[in-house]
């Protein structure tokens, strides 16, 4: 009915309250991009309309209360002083713009996720409150949100995060890791206090349940605290403390921030706050001799429970240790199974170990989410990028189990319906089982999915010929939408149908497997004649602009959304790396819209978004260009302590400035391109080390790579550099195909080269080997 859609309510509510020239504007932005009534997706719309509510509230909230204690982006973003302020002005809605960082940590098995901010702000709850502590020394206040100087990092063999800070002669060190104790999920955060004075100290530490998180404002309406460990929150229980405090202290927005109450000796053990803005403090009275410690725990369950549902006396002998211990445990087994990469490089490893695990946290059961607090829900497209990594990092169950789902959200008329008008969602779906097959061999399993990726592929047909008139530059092409929303407002994206062909063609490959002939040829033929429409578009483009290149949509000049074109050579190569629309359009961003050697995505991130430079890395790297290698260190540099993402920075501040603050798909982007980096396939053949630099050939550093899977088999290799010489040792496992050969490009022309210890005569630096070689000596 259209007088339900959004624009017609917006438009109806306009007239009520008399406002004709809002009106016109609604409609000339409704006409910008062709946006219908179903234009924007309902859960886009949902997203984006409690994004904007809770902005309003953080506005009213936080500017008539500066004397609270705010979280970290909070204190920066609206202090004066500060770099990353962001005026107000006019702006009903104030969301976190300049330090959207976080780093989200789960339990194996466990669905649920929490978040850590960059100064150990705890959320145990998606969009919930969140657990601080502070410290008070004499008359002042110490919080880690107000700090400066504050060290953070992660345990790169389990996600636990560690955060440290200096208070004169106090070390305080906090540690958060999420484990599983009675088969339930918790977040466990230890404060422990480090006196590095030579005289006694005497001072109170806090833990305090905040009305907020990093996105802004979460209503507390009731708060209590019950049985001399547990805060309730909102009638759930929402904290547990090993210790008792000697003083509990709530408070309601009338009355102030508990904050306020730190030199009162007075106790108040619950508070109903109407506005949702109540806060509780814990209070302990600590001395501490020279060199003593003292430490203090609080446990966070990760879903809401009900007090029935806790026993406290389960958590009166908890031990932190074991528990920390078993925690690791499991980790290592569940990562054991997978790829390891090896550069010479430590931060570069490191990375790479801290992502590995990072990619778990993103699985929630049947699905994988790119967030929490952001982007809690599940979309095909960086669902598809997280199990492609998952698979190619070797962990093919929990891919499988996740592919699995797919065919539950497909709809009778084969869609896979995930977000309303994802038009790039059958050619994903598709994408991702296929791949799958070719990393693991497993047919029984493709021909399980077969019957769903033949009506995706019908889908693909039947969607693509809806759109008219004949005439038209984007005739043929999948109608207009906002599938990856990160290009522009809606439009004919070749992004879109890009993956659409790929989609036909994975089918076709698959029809191939199973025995399907007659559908392999039928699904080819819709694929060749989908290729001929989307390179009569281009050639319409081409033609107008009077060079060839590749925009985002037929109607589009050069702008930040062509770099989604480029996904027909990253990861569906379906144009050739080289094609002069290729080098012509990665030209044009470069002059356009890199910063420093990022890439900043003008449309609607409006910063340096991480997985699209990942992109623009891995069309260099297909191309030989060492350039690949910029974009890897900007991003490393760029990463927080953690080695987390979010889904845009801010090119000047460097904090995340939009989207989740610890982006799913940036973490399996990273992950691919440091693997493609250590190999990749290229049609029939295997490239070793396709991007080696002088610099790298350093006496004592070493490229290994191990139990990593290809569409040929498991990778083994190790690369190990002397003074002059260089050794290559491999132990791969062809068991899938044979690669046609072994390229090793080497960034110099070798004096002699030994393959098996025999004289490989005329050695290049292009060095082509037969895929049984073992080892390879090269002298310089």
């Amino acid at each position: 009915m259209k007088l339900l859609s959004p624009l017609n309510l917006v438009r109806q509510a306009l007239k009520i309250y008399e406002a004709p020239e809002s009106v016109d504007l609604l409609d000339a932005a409704a006409k910008i991009g062709d946006l219908g009534d179903r234009a924007i997706p309902r859960d886009l719309l949902s997203l984006g309309v409690k994004m904007h509510l809770r902005g309003v509230l953080n506005t009213v909230a936080v500017q008539c209360n500066r004397d609270w204690v705010w979280p970290y982006w909070i204190e920066r973003q609206f202090n004066p002083a500060d770099k990353s302020f962001v005026p107000r002005s006019h702006a009903l809605s104030h969301i976190n713009l300049t330090h959207r960082n976080w780093t989200i940590l789960g339990v194996l098995g466990n669905s649920h996720r929490c978040v850590v901010d960059p100064r150990s702000l705890v959320t145990p709850w998606p969009e919930g409150w969140s657990l601080d502590f502070w410290l008070v020394i004499g008359n002042q206040l110490h919080t880690p949100a107000r700090r400066t100087k504050v060290k953070q990092g992660i345990h790169l063999r389990y996600p636990q995060v560690k955060t440290q800070f200096q208070v004169g002669g106090l070390l305080i060190k906090s540690r958060v890791f999420a484990a599983d104790i009675n088969n339930e999920g918790y977040v466990l955060q230890r404060v422990r206090l480090i006196s590095q004075s030579p005289d006694d100290q005497s001072f109170k530490f806090c833990f305090s349940v905040r009305p907020y998180n990093p996105e802004g404002i979460s209503l507390i309406r009731q708060l209590e605290f019950v049985q001399n460990h547990v805060w309730r929150v909102n009638h759930r229980t929402g904290v547990i403390l090993a210790q008792a405090p000697e003083r509990v202290f709530c408070s309601d927005l009338r009355q102030g921030d508990v904050s306020l109450f730190l030199h009162s000796r007075d106790t108040r053990k619950q508070v109903a706050c109407p506005v949702g803005m109540a806060t509780g403090l814990a209070e302990y009275a600590v001395t501490l001799a020279p060199q003593e410690r003292r430490e203090f725990l609080a446990l966070m369950p990760l879903a809401p429970k009900k007090e029935a549902q806790i026993s406290i006396s389960d958590f009166a002998s908890l031990d932190y240790e074991a528990t920390g211990r078993r925690v690791k445990q499991a980790w290592k087994k569940m990562l054991s199974p997978g790829t390891e990469l090896h550069f010479p490089n430590r931060k570069l490893n490191d990375s790479f170990l801290a992502n590995r695990a990072y990619l778990h946290t993103f699985d929630r059961g049947q699905w994988m989410t790119p967030g929490v607090l952001t982007y809690g829900q599940c979309w095909i497209r960086d669902s598809a990028y997280m199990i492609h990594a998952l698979d190619k990092l070797g962990f093919h169950q929990q891919a499988e189990e996740k592919l699995l789902y797919l065919p539950q959200r497909q709809t009778k008329d084969g869609y896979f319906s995930f977000q309303e008008g994802e038009w790039d969602a059958n050619g994903l779906a598709l994408w991702v089982i296929v791949e799958h097959y070719r990393l693991t061999g497993n047919r029984e399993l493709l021909r399980h999915f077969y019957p769903a990726l033949s009506r995706a592929a019908n889908w693909i047909q039947r969607k693509r010929v809806e759109t008219r008139p004949k005439v038209s530059p984007h005739y043929g092409l999948f109608p207009a939408g906002l599938s990856a929303e990160h290009l522009g407002p809606c439009d004919y994206y070749y992004w879109d149908n890009f993956w659409g062909l790929a989609g036909l063609q994975q089918a076709a490959f698959a029809a191939r497997v199973v025995g399907r002939e007659a559908d392999a040829e039928r699904f080819c033929g819709f694929a060749s004649r989908y290729r001929h429409t989307i390179e009569k578009s281009l050639e319409r483009s081409e033609k107008q602009a009077g060079f060839p290149f590749l925009p985002a949509a037929p109607y589009r000049r050069i702008d930040s959304g062509a770099i989604g074109s480029l996904c027909a050579v990253y990861p569906l190569r379906l144009l050739k790396p080289d094609d002069p629309r290729v080098l012509n359009t990665i030209k044009l961003l470069e002059e356009r819209f890199l910063i420093g050697d990022g890439f900043f995505q003008d449309h609607f991130h409006s910063g340096v978004n991480c997985y699209l430079s990942a992109h623009l890395a891995q069309c260099y790297l297909a191309n030989g260009n060492p350039r690949a290698w910029k974009i890897v260190r900007y991003l490393l540099k760029r990463a927080s302590s953690t080695y987390t993402w979010p889904e845009a920075f801010h090119p000047i501040t460097k904090g995340g400035c939009m989207g989740e603050g610890h982006h799913g798909w940036a973490t399996a982007d990273w992950t691919l391109l440091l693997r493609n980096l250590m190999f990749h396939e290229d049609d029939e053949r295997l490239r070793l080390l396709p991007l080696l630099l002088p610099a790298d050939l350093v006496q004592g550093h070493t490229f290994a790579a191990y139990k990593a899977p290809s569409c040929f088999g498991r990778v083994n290799f190790k690369l190990f550099v002397d003074k002059r010489d260089m050794q290559l040792e491999l132990a791969n496992d062809f068991h899938l195909a044979k690669p046609k050969s072994l390229v090793w490009r080497l960034p110099f022309k070798p004096s002699k080269v030994l393959v098996d210890g025999r004289l490989l005569p005329h050695a290049s630096s292009d060095l082509n080997l037969d895929a049984t070689v073992s080892k390879v000596m090269v002298t310089r």
